[in-house]
């Protein structure tokens, strides 16, 4: 996911640079369009003939040919912005150029954009213009006013008196006279609206509504680009992309909770630790993705041998935490012993054609034996963990070596 140039501000760019880039991004961009004017492009070719499309079927939209080239040349910026850098801009940052640029397109007096707080509200993420001050801390429940109508049913409404909008807030909002409101729709969900209010002599038309149509569904994945980085979910935020098993933060979480119901139930609870010695010397002979594809892959393997009620938690670099729900101690043991001895006849890679070979070492501590909290168990696991192995030992039972190929 990429980070936005204020959220690196400070680490890879200078922050008062990144202020005055954001400050002057239309200026900058305004001469870039200059200059693109002064050498024709074909890319752009794609971009409006994309426009043409969408014009020409939805039927509340002006035939493509009746559009201004001035006006398709915007929906070209639009667009592109939508997709290119917008695309990495906080909502508060990329809302105020999108509305600057719908200018261009389509009048209004006042503009704002709400946005579904998901718990059927809309609340205003920004907005611009007259009484925006008092627009901006607006919230409308779905299905009530002009713009919570719209959120609703996912239809736009146009030539509508903003009065029902504004009717619970205090003020003389009697000014504006008409309305145009559309849905910002992705993936099927209404996510919010682009609400537009507009004084005498402004009256929007048809032409208005398909262009305003048009721009929703740039506007949209936008939007829906800063909420993913803004609002994560819950559950993609506590996996870990490389492995997809869980983060170490949940392991608190799960721990406590199976815990809890093993101490209420009397049953047992064991906590099993693999680590994959020497990782860090599979990265420095063949890189980090093949580090990365090692650790996938002992994810996959481990999860195959789960329970689907036991719960498997990536800690630290090398290593992965299980809790096994109703496992004795002795149970344990056994299963991890079988765990290592899989994970050294699995191959977990492949480098320079041949795959590779690694042993992990592995421990357990089982609840209430090794401990009553999950902090006792992990230092517990800790104290159990086998040291390097001696000559003559058993290396299937504790082994700590991986295998590496010849480098190519």
């Amino acid at each position: 996911m990429p980070l936005t140039p204020r959220a690196q501000a400070g680490t890879m760019y200078d922050p008062n640079l990144v202020e005055l880039f954001v400050e002057h991004l239309d200026e900058l961009e305004a001469r870039a369009t200059k200059a693109a004017e002064e050498t024709p492009q074909l890319k752009f070719r794609k971009y409006f003939e994309k426009v043409d499309l969408a014009l020409a079927s939805d039927s509340a939209s002006p035939p493509p040919s009746s559009l201004p080239t001035a006006a398709s040349a915007e929906l070209v910026s639009l667009y592109e912005f939508c997709h290119s850098f917008g695309r990495n801009l906080d909502l508060p940052d990329a809302l105020p150029i999108v509305a600057r640029r719908l200018r261009r397109l389509v009048p209004f007096t006042t503009i704002a954009f709400f946005i579904d707080d998901g718990e059927n509200n809309l609340k205003a993420a920004f907005a611009s213009g007259k009484f925006s001050d008092v627009v901006k801390s607006m919230m409308i429940g779905l299905g009530k006013g002009i713009s919570g109508w719209v959120a609703a049913y996912r239809k736009p409404i146009v030539n509508t008196g903003p009065a029902l909008e504004f009717q619970d807030l205090e003020g003389d909002f009697t000014s504006l006279t008409d309305a145009l409101v559309v849905p910002l729709i992705t993936g099927g969900d209404c996510i919010g609206t682009i609400s537009l209010y507009a004084e005498a002599p402004i009256f929007y038309s048809q032409m208005h509504l398909g262009m305003m149509q048009l721009v929703a569904g740039q506007v949209a994945s936008l939007v829906a680009e800063a909420l993913k980085r803004t609002k994560p979910s819950s559950d993609l935020a506590l996996i870990d992309p490389v492995t997809e098993a869980y983060r170490a933060g949940y392991l608190p979480i799960a721990g406590a909770q199976m815990l809890a119901a093993a101490q209420k139930s009397q049953s047992p609870l064991s906590l099993l630790y693999v680590d994959l010695k020497d990782l860090s010397n599979l990265v420095s002979l063949y890189g980090v993705q093949t580090g990365e594809l090692v650790l996938k892959k002992a994810a996959e393997f481990l999860k195959s041998e789960l329970r689907e009620t036991d719960v498997l938690v990536r800690y630290g670099h090398q290593g992965f935490v299980a809790l096994l729900s109703g496992v004795g101690d002795e149970r344990a043991r056994r299963y991890a012993q079988g765990i290592q001895r899989q994970i050294r006849i699995t191959p977990l890679g492949n480098a320079g054609g041949h795959p590779i070979l690694t042993v992990g070492q592995t421990a357990v501590a089982s609840y209430p034996t090794d401990g009553t909290t999950l902090i006792s168990l992990l230092e517990s696991v800790q104290r159990n963990l086998p040291g390097p192995s001696k000559p003559g030992e058993d290396e299937g039972a504790e082994g700590n070596i991986v295998e590496f190929p010849p480098r190519i």
